[in-house]
């Protein structure tokens, strides 16, 4: 890695995630918005197929409620392919938060077309009437209402279709343009927050900005797996979890920050149901986009320090690594997992790239995190002619025969087999592993 590289990754990265610096940031946004006297405005982007967006609606007046917020809906045309997973990730979500959702069948394209075109044909509804709607074609879609859906096409007409067509394709190449927007994405005061996972801090930044008039803040608690207290404490149906001897696969990469942040509360939960955890550290497409640039994407570091912040981990100080040094990390991995250390040199290994600012392809810096592994008489250079034949090829066609839309993955080998992935999914495993006493 060149040395300007190695030398200005961490200084960007550690001022850009300092809370003085995101503080300092919030502070300009809110003396703008008052200045300028315009109505403070939360937008959201809704795909009627999605199902997190359907709970996010669930959410909205709620929160809509507490803050005199101006709503700005944008819709976004339905897939033409449903994601099995993230519906099975929504309905854990619902759990979480107790909201409304009990169909995992996706919903029919015919509904989500007229639903989208009942919406854009409604914007001169009041604010609550529009959100009212909003839960209503949310649960006429997942729910299979067709009746009720023809009903609220007859009261409220929807758009012409090829200009609902029109709207839609602007909306979604906007959002393409535009980093860190997809669907279910909100943002306010020129911050993005990516749905019911960072719904949170989104509240915290609402707080932060006095804009609560109610007395108390909205119930929103943060879908983040504690350091301590898991859902089975009893001894005897935690021994009968532990006697099965589950097997917990993790699926992770280098240059993934959501990968660091989850293995501190992995290892705790490994080690409190006695699963038998395996690390495969994959590469893929996105991988080395993140590693040939020259700077962290600002937006991955942003929404990656408030996750981290919120599990109180060590992160700021961030080098990528680039080509060479994603090769010594998976070589490294896979000479510790020979010794049945895996643990060790990933929690090091990533450490070194999230928190500690090194450059794994700079022996020097490569040296200091493998004594911190405990690996002090290892030669990087050795380690790395011996990496094994098409190791990073065969974990990567694991990962992609798994066929989950992020990183990291959690896949509980428990008789049926779950399959996880997100920001942060270790309350939905841990609620796996509870639910297994009922089978």
């Amino acid at each position: 890695m060149p040395l300007q590289r190695r030398l200005l990754q961490p200084l960007y990265s550690r001022v850009l995630t300092s809370p003085a610096t995101r503080r300092a940031w919030r502070s300009m946004q809110d003396w703008l918005g008052r200045i300028s006297r315009r109505p403070l405005r939360l937008t959201v982007w809704l795909r009627l197929d999605d199902p997190q967006c359907a709970l996010l609606a669930q959410m909205l007046p709620q929160l809509l409620d507490h803050y005199p917020l101006e709503l700005d809906l944008r819709v976004l045309p339905p897939l033409s392919e449903h994601d099995p997973h993230a519906t099975i990730d929504a309905w854990h979500l619902a759990q979480f938060y107790q909201l409304r959702f009990h169909s995992l069948t996706p919903p029919a394209p015919e509904d989500c077309w007229l639903g989208c075109r009942i919406l854009l044909a409604t914007t001169n509804l009041s604010q609550e009437e529009r959100l009212v709607l909003l839960r209503q074609l949310f649960a006429c879609v997942w729910e299979h209402q067709h009746s009720k859906l023809a009903t609220l096409a007859l009261r409220f007409p929807p758009e012409d279709e090829e200009s609902a067509l029109e709207r839609m394709a602007a909306e979604q190449e906007e959002c393409s343009r535009t980093p860190g927007v997809a669907s279910g994405a909100l943002a306010f005061g020129n911050e993005y927050f990516q749905g019911l996972d960072d719904l949170p801090e989104l509240v915290s930044r609402l707080e932060a900005a006095n804009l609560n008039r109610l007395e108390h803040t909205p119930g929103v608690g943060p879908a983040v797996f504690p350091d301590t207290g898991f859902l089975i404490t009893d001894s005897e149906m935690l021994a009968t979890v532990r006697a099965q001897r589950y097997r917990l696969d993790f699926y992770f990469c280098f240059c993934d920050p959501y990968s660091y942040l989850n293995l501190e509360g992995l290892f705790a939960l490994a080690d409190h149901y006695s699963l038998r955890l395996r690390l495969f550290p994959v590469t893929i497409p996105r991988t080395g986009r993140v590693a040939a640039r020259p700077l962290p994407p600002a937006g991955l570091l942003w929404q990656s320090a408030r996750h981290a912040s919120l599990r109180q981990r060590e992160f700021g100080d961030v080098c990528l690594p680039d080509a060479a040094g994603l090769r010594y990390c998976h070589a490294l991995m896979a000479h510790a997992e020979r010794l049945g250390r895996d643990r060790e040199m990933a929690e090091s290994l990533l450490a070194s790239i999230w928190a500690r600012g090194r450059d794994l392809s700079y022996r020097p810096h490569l040296l200091a995190a493998l004594r911190e592994a405990g690996f002090d008489k290892t030669d990087p250079d050795n380690v790395l002619t011996s990496l094994p034949a098409n190791i990073v090829e065969r974990h990567g066609a694991a990962w992609q025969s798994l066929e989950l839309p992020s990183l990291p993955g959690l896949v509980l080998n428990s008789g049926a087999g779950i399959a996880l992935c997100g920001a942060d999914r270790l309350w939905a495993l841990d609620m796996a592993l509870a639910d297994t006493l009922n089978k």
